[in-house]
């Protein structure tokens, strides 16, 4: 099996097993959970899976990879390319990780872009909170 077709495969599993990942509102930095349970994936490449659900009402967690520790910023942008919030700001070690964001009263209806940044590796996303 190739190691795309692998890639999709675990992330069909991480949307349908309900992965649990913590988050205390956009407003506040979010805790987040190792997902180790599916790091024999092993790749020297970032990766950043799109948030699910998308778009979101409440809450929407974001599944990223690191091919080694690192200290990890995620950040949420308005159209404006204003930050919202900084969701978080650690070291995290190599592998799989997810942050919940609830959205609370701080995100109102529209587009927003989400992006995780390391010393030497930045990628962003497009998400959508609606209602």
């Amino acid at each position: 099996m190739s190691k795309n077709i692998t890639l999709r495969l675990v992330c069909l599993l991480i949307c349908m097993a309900g992965i649990k990942a913590y988050g205390v509102g956009v407003e506040e930095v979010c805790d987040t959970t190792a997902l180790g349970f599916i790091g024999k994936y092993d790749t020297k490449a970032y990766i950043l899976l799109q948030n699910s659900p998308n778009p979101f009402v409440k809450s929407t967690k974001i599944i990223y990879y690191i091919p080694e520790r690192k200290k990890v910023i995620l950040k949420v942008y308005n159209l404006k390319g204003e930050i919202v919030k900084t969701a978080l700001d650690k070291e995290q070690d190599k592998g799989w990780h997810a942050v919940s964001l609830c959205s609370k009263n701080k995100l109102s209806n529209g587009v927003y872009f989400y992006q995780i940044e390391t010393k030497d590796f930045r990628i962003a996303k497009k998400m959508v909170k609606m209602w």
